[in-house]
């Protein structure tokens, strides 16, 4: 479908769910595009209205997108949690970490986000900030628990993957 017809789907979709729904998430992957900042969209003042006024229904809008300072700030500023992956542009990095509504104190370095590796998030909700991985499907069971234990340092970020376990010593 053109981007057109998947603004209208997008609106339609919201429209429905703030009129019809409850107890409700909408997963918005590439939100800049529905949400942008500097440009109409047909799909966004339903979407502004699902973000602003949802919460009292139990509708969320979960929006993901590796452009975050494009996406329109009647949105951004109803954000209670951001879960920030790896970004490599310093202004672009300065500018999402500006956004975090959390104490000055607490926000993230750039390189912090700039050296996190695959799986890892940095998490700001509230008054809290922590280090977070998520298990990547193409890690194995064990590959994705020796990451995890590794800690979130940019001396430590993850490696290859072996394809099978290490063999225990001394059996």
């Amino acid at each position: 479908f053109s981007e057109e017809y998947q603004q209208l789907i997008i609106r339609s979709v919201a429209d429905h769910l703030y009129a019809h729904e409850s107890n409700v998430v909408l997963a918005l992957d590439e939100a800049h595009k529905w949400l942008p900042e500097h440009s109409p969209s047909a799909a966004k003042h339903s979407l502004i209205r699902l973000v602003k006024e949802g919460g009292a229904r139990k509708l969320w809008v979960w929006m993901s997108t590796q452009a975050l300072t494009s996406i329109d700030k009647q949105a951004l500023k109803q954000v209670g949690t951001w879960i920030l992956g790896r970004q490599m542009e310093l202004l672009e990095v300065e500018r999402t970490i500006a956004q975090v509504p959390v104490s000055k104190h607490l926000r993230p370095r750039p390189e912090a986000i700039m050296s996190l590796g695959v799986g890892y998030f940095i998490v700001a909700s509230g008054e809290s900030v922590i280090h977070a991985y998520a298990w990547p499907g193409f890690i194995t069971d064990w590959g994705a628990q020796a990451h995890a234990k590794r800690g979130f340092t940019a001396a430590h970020p993850p490696g290859p993957q072996p394809s099978s376990p290490p063999v225990p010593q001394g059996v």
